[in-house]
């Protein structure tokens, strides 16, 4: 809800100050010296807590309105727009700021995050980073709390690595949780791809010391591809286009081990997968993408050879039935970043062309994944983070039966425009538009992923200078 639309639908009346406030068409008022009892009726019509970051975030007088009516923000509603962690105007190594979708804008307002990584997991409000121990640690940025978890893996010899790049930050592919740990101390899980280059499992549960991993001997017939809880079960996605369900045995000395029920397999090549719960139903979702040849920005000569590796591409996925739109923008190759175009390398950067959405149904007892165009006016949100979805009729400015992505691909902070391919995919028009796009300065930032606020998270911002 708008802020300026609620003042100007209702007649506020202040005790205070004895006087009414009313929407005229005489000068513009300075809503920055609204009264704080006025502005309190105002706050109080905001249910969604990304209605409430935003109208915290405009001024300092808001913020601190803001601030000391949390508390009565006991209540937050059931699902919230997830908001886009991006770097700061000043490039902050210990502040993140967020984008909001429904606005297609960046805040005023910053989170204070003192971890300048990546993050390998975003999860029930809760940001997962890795150590360089490779030890996991959670933080909620909404409440600042800390959880420091065990060390998932050891760190690899520098024999082992040999010539080879290699991060701690990247070693943890993705990790999500069961519950909120603060809702749930004794009771929550985490569940980790791990493996720079082959994403193995493990699981770790509230009140024990070590971490429980799936006995596998062939690492390539498990690499796995995403991971989610679906309505108490533990769910991954392997890349031989398998759904498995992650169960849990003890052995003989007392230690747990991970083992695996198929429950469906489809014939996907899609370079990326994922799996989403939609709260009634499971969906799996295919991503693609497009390849072309980096060129430089727009002082460089041949600017624009790239089409024919577009077009080479098309060709090849033609048979794959999965069209790429030839007037798409950002299927040329071309990428426009502070007034300047760009294109990308074909074997490094990968900018997302289209998605594929399949509904998991139970059909005679089997489960069967049915091909769908539309997601029943839902967006959907994907990448490193717990996918989730929301309705969009809830969240005026956001866009029905659209898929809302970040760019999650493991090599992204290797690649000279950084973490670039942020946007939204209509399966209406199968065209994908780009949102936010980090500056020339930002590329060497964590990158940008999605999160749910939870709690009163107007507590924890503070406005840019």
């Amino acid at each position: 809800m708008d802020i300026l639309s609620v003042i100007k639908s209702r007649v506020f009346i202040s005790s205070s100050l004895d006087m009414a406030i009313t929407w005229s068409s005489g000068p513009s008022p300075d809503w920055t010296l609204l009264p704080k009892d006025v502005f309190g009726l105002v706050l109080d019509k905001l249910v969604d807590i990304s209605d409430r970051v935003r109208t915290a975030s405009v001024c300092k007088p808001w913020l601190s309105i803001a601030q000391d009516h949390s508390m009565r923000w006991l209540k937050p509603a059931p699902t919230q727009l997830p908001m886009l962690l991006v770097p700061t105007d000043d490039n902050s190594t210990t502040h993140r700021g967020l984008y909001c979708v429904d606005g297609n804008r960046v805040l005023g307002s910053r989170l204070h995050i003192p971890y300048s990584k990546r993050c390998c997991g975003s999860s029930h409000g809760w940001l997962i980073f890795a150590e360089e121990d490779l030890a996991l640690t959670l933080f909620n940025p909404f409440s600042q709390e800390t959880i420091h978890l065990p060390p998932i893996t050891r760190v690899p010899t520098s024999e082992e690595i040999g010539e080879s790049y290699y991060s701690h930050e990247y070693e943890i592919r993705k990790a999500v949780l069961s519950k909120d740990p603060s809702l749930a101390p004794n009771d929550y899980e985490v569940l980790a791809l791990y493996g720079f280059c082959d994403a193995r499992l493990a699981l770790f549960q509230s009140g024990e010391n070590s971490w429980v991993y799936l006995k596998q001997e062939n690492y390539e017939e498990y690499y796995f591809e995403d991971i989610i809880y679906y309505q108490g079960h533990r769910l991954a996605l392997g890349s031989k286009c398998c759904v498995y369900k992650v169960l849990v045995s003890v052995v003989s000395d007392g230690e747990g081990i991970i083992r695996l029920g198929c429950i469906k397999r489809l014939k996907s090549r899609a370079e990326q997968s994922y799996i989403v719960d939609c709260g009634d139903s499971l969906m799996w979702i295919d991503r693609f993408y497009v390849q072309s040849d980096y060129i430089g920005d727009d002082d460089d000569d041949d600017l624009g050879s790239s089409e024919d590796d577009a077009d080479d591409h098309q060709d090849s996925t033609d048979e794959d039935d999965h069209d790429q739109d030839s007037s798409n923008d950002r299927a040329t190759g071309y990428f426009e970043i502070d007034g300047k175009l760009y294109t990308y390398i074909s074997d490094i950067h990968h900018l997302t062309s289209s998605f594929k959405v399949y509904q998991m149904k139970s059909i005679e007892g089997n489960i069967e994944l049915v091909e769908s165009d539309q997601l029943d006016g839902r967006a959907l949100f994907l990448g490193h983070n717990h996918s989730c979805w929301i309705l969009a009729s809830d969240f005026p400015g956001c866009r029905p039966n659209c898929i809302y992505y970040m760019d999650d691909w493991m090599e992204a902070a290797y690649q000279p425009l950084g973490a670039i391919d942020i946007g939204v995919f209509s399966l209406e028009d199968q065209c994908t538009r780009p949102l936010y796009v980090p500056t020339p300065k930002q590329w060497e930032l964590p990158p940008p992923i999605w999160i749910v606020p939870q709690g009163n998270p107007v507590n924890m911002l503070s406005l840019s200078e």
